[in-house]
């Protein structure tokens, strides 16, 4: 028997797909990769803008025309939100939403298992018939908003394996803000924080396999431990202390968490992985305050600043909407500038997508769609230039990398600061006499020779060991 993945969306969506297929290959069920035919697909959708959503959906059609006889399982935060719309999509056998997502691999293997008797026809075929209901756990709904869900629960997983060199471990769900445009908090619900223990366990293991690299991801992992009585900087505390976790890298942060406090406990670990990816959204402050952000242009600022102070050699990602509702020009052209000081190693741009049940949809003074497009444009020639500016200071010097991935003749990987390294795959064997690709979740130091197309281009000049 088959089953393949189709994940779409965040790093959170990657852990839980991933934990869903160790508990479907543990029964001896096969994953394949998406577009194979199938006895059984799972798609785990997003809806953090509207061309998430119209993907998701396509996503459920496609497995449907692989093999229009599976079992089609859907869940994330599309069927959260909109279960009526996807049990109407031909192929859909079950549906559940973000606080059951293990659900959907145990109705999967369940159906398996049965898939050759009349049970698992007639099975499929009463879930089809289903209009908005399911099975909740302990008696909850599983659809909605999850928004006031006080008592949902953290749902117990975990991985022991990532397809990269670098591991991911979810250690919370849920966001308590209200951000005018984010439709993610009615589908992901309130703040539940995983236990200290549980996650430094999953973090001990996935060192014993073989990861030296972890990334905490979370909807919200700023707002860690609220709902537990601890703190963020209580748990990276106790991950520090593991043995052979060599980076610890964070997932993305508020800027309203990057108080000085936060920073010096950052500055006092052994392990941090230098390098914080801001959702930042706006340098604007009258932007920012219709968007219900808590941080201001000059906080943010002052934040970068001082981290940079006392985190030698820190990066800085970001996340930037443009075309918010109201956003003038003079409005975009301050929030250019506020990016284009903080010197940033890279950041995304999103044009602005309203999303329904957001105050932010209901907004008038639209910008239109051309306007979105040249402010877009400004960002990335703003955006190739301050990335060119952070990886040219590297220039004739030594860096570590963890090797990744062998691609294009090229060894990649990336510097703990969040740097991508590309290596000749030749220079490496010359040097040192070993198969490129038996680097991979490798650490060597090598010599940059230039920044070129976004990335590090370096090379070996002396018979390093890898570790």
């Amino acid at each position: 028997m088959k089953v393949s993945f189709c994940t779409l969306g965040c790093k959170v969506n990657q852990y839980e797909s991933e934990a869903m297929a160790e508990m479907l290959a543990s029964e001896g069920i096969d994953i394949v990769p998406f577009g194979e035919k199938c006895d059984a697909y799972i798609i785990n959708t997003c809806a953090v803008t509207a061309e998430a959503e119209r993907k998701s959906c396509q996503m459920i059609r496609r497995a449907f025309s692989h093999n229009p006889d599976a079992y089609i399982a859907v869940t994330g935060c599309v069927a959260q939100l909109f279960p009526d719309k996807i049990l109407k999509i031909p192929g859909t056998c079950f549906v559940t939403g973000n606080t059951n997502k293990m659900l959907a691999a145990a109705k999967v293997a369940s159906f398996l298992r049965d898939c050759k008797t009349q049970k698992g026809d007639e099975e499929k075929k009463e879930f089809r018939q289903k209009a908005a209901e399911a099975e909740g756990l302990n008696g909850q709904t599983t659809f909605g908003s999850l928004r006031n869900a006080d008592t949902t629960q953290f749902e117990a997983m975990s991985v022991s394996h990532c397809d990269r060199t670098r591991a991911y471990i979810k250690i919370e769900d849920g966001c308590d803000h209200a951000c005018s445009y984010c439709i993610i908090p009615h589908a992901r619900g309130n703040v539940r924080s995983r236990a200290v223990p549980d996650i430094v366990n999953e973090a001990r293991s996935l060192v014993a396999t073989g990861y030296s690299e972890i990334v905490l991801c979370g909807i919200e992992i700023s707002a860690y431990g609220k709902d537990i009585g601890c703190r963020l900087l209580d748990l990276l505390a106790e991950l520090d202390n593991v043995e052979g976790l060599r980076r610890i890298r964070l997932g993305s942060l508020d800027p309203f968490m990057l108080r000085k406090d936060f920073i010096d406990g950052l500055s006092a670990m052994k392990h941090l992985a230098p390098h914080i990816h801001l959702s930042l959204q706006s340098g604007c402050d009258r932007t920012l305050a219709a968007m219900r952000r808590r941080n201001t242009a000059a906080s943010v600022y002052e934040s970068v600043r001082y981290a940079r102070e006392k985190i030698p050699g820190i990066s800085f990602t970001a996340d930037v909407i443009v075309g918010f509702p109201a956003e003038s020009e003079e409005d975009f052209l301050q929030s250019a500038r506020l990016i284009e000081s903080l010197g940033l190693l890279d950041f995304h741009i999103f044009a602005f997508s309203p999303r329904p049940g957001t105050p932010a949809a209901q907004m008038k003074c639209r910008v239109d769609k051309e306007t979105k497009k040249r402010r877009e444009r400004y960002l990335e020639k703003i955006r190739a230039k301050s990335k060119n500016e952070f990886l040219s200071q590297y220039t004739g010097k030594d860096v570590e990398v963890l090797f990744e991935e062998l691609k294009g003749g090229y060894m990649r990987g990336h510097t703990a600061n969040f740097c991508e390294v590309e290596v000749p795959a030749d220079a490496l064997r010359d040097a040192l006499g070993v198969c490129p690709e038996a680097l991979r979740g490798t650490y060597l130091t090598v010599n940059v020779l230039k920044a070129s197309d976004g990335a590090l281009s370096a090379t070996v000049f002396s018979r390093r060991a890898p570790v």
